[in-house]
């Protein structure tokens, strides 16, 4: 099922886009993709970013 964006749910959001991140990160053999200390919250501001164009 698919669910409008609802600001109740950026928690669990931030938990899947870094478990992603960090997945491609581990794969990633040339280090081009790393996990920061505030990924979390940049990633997840970034994505929005994108998304509202």
């Amino acid at each position: 099922m698919i669910v409008e964006y609802d600001s109740m749910y950026d928690e669990e959001i931030k938990d899947l886009l870094v478990e992603l991140q960090s997945h491609i990160s581990d794969i990633d053999r040339e280090s081009y993709n790393i996990l920061i200390d505030d990924s979390r919250n940049l990633y997840f501001n970034t994505t929005l970013e994108v998304l509202e164009r």
